[in-house]
């Protein structure tokens, strides 16, 4: 059984306010900031002994998920991979997962909640990603070093936010969208697309991900958008970037290619 014990907060600079696009109406379902770590001597007692550390702000959710793999893993491990653990806020719409190499901060939308834009989700995730980062260091007498980051955006359309069939894709992807000749897209059953885009300043790889999904809400199904940029490394340094300063600009990056890859019509008429 978990024993509350007070936490110990250190004290963070928080990032300069920045400017996006804001919808009235956004299908934006979750954001998630995560870092990537090597922390040799992580072991499943480290699980415990942090839902203790924060327990009067997140409680433990079960059960234990599957780790998400990285592509960074090589080599072949005698013993089995640890969980990825859930621990919920019991403030507010934030979610930390954790792995033995991966620390993950998500903002979830829920029912009606209004979007608290990135200025607000960033240094939430700063702020607790330090938290642990200390009180690891001081558990298990090794330093956290982050060797990758990552920012994901997850957009659901269904037919409140302009999507009810297949065909209804060209009217929301601005690539699909074309004058050119009668649309066949009324044909289509289903769909899924994966692109990768490599940003610039060296931040890494923007990855897009639109797939059709089934919805457990009224609506069948629904068009799922995800935007998901991953860190990469300085070629001069051979270093990562600092932390602010990447998710900053890769924020930047998925907010201009979201509007980039998504109409004008889209936009305007159902998001507001």
């Amino acid at each position: 059984m978990f024993s509350c014990k007070p936490e110990i907060r250190s004290k963070l600079i928080m990032p300069e306010t920045q400017t996006s696009e804001s919808f009235l109406n956004p299908p934006l379902i979750e954001v998630v900031c995560g870092v990537q770590f090597e922390a040799p001597s992580f072991s499943s007692i480290h699980f415990g002994l942090y839902a203790n550390h924060v327990c009067r702000r997140f409680k433990y959710i079960a059960p234990e998920r599957s780790p998400l793999s990285t592509s960074d893993s090589f080599g072949i491990s005698e013993l089995p991979p640890l969980r990825r653990v859930w621990y919920e806020s019991i403030e507010d719409s934030g979610l930390i997962q954790l792995q033995s190499n991966r620390f993950l901060y998500n903002w979830r939308r829920k029912d009606q909640e209004e979007y608290p834009r990135f200025t607000r989700i960033f240094p939430a995730f700063e702020k607790e990603w330090e938290v642990f980062r200390e009180w690891y260091s001081g558990e298990a007498g090794e330093l956290l070093i982050p060797t990758k980051y990552q920012l994901t955006y997850l957009n659901e359309v269904d037919s409140e936010k302009g999507w009810k069939l297949p065909k209804d894709t060209s009217t929301i992807l601005s690539f699909l969208n074309s004058s050119r000749g009668e649309s066949i897209l009324h044909e289509i059953l289903s769909q899924q697309h994966k692109f990768q885009f490599r940003l610039p300043k060296d931040l890494g790889i923007l990855t897009v991900g639109i797939q059709q999904i089934s919805n457990k809400k009224e609506d069948p199904q629904c068009l799922l958008i995800e935007f998901s940029a991953s860190s990469g490394v300085n070629v001069d340094t051979f270093e990562i970037p600092s932390m602010d300063y990447w998710f900053s600009d890769a924020n930047k990056a998925i907010v201009k290619s979201f509007l980039s890859l998504t109409t004008d019509e889209i936009q305007n008429n159902y998001w507001g």
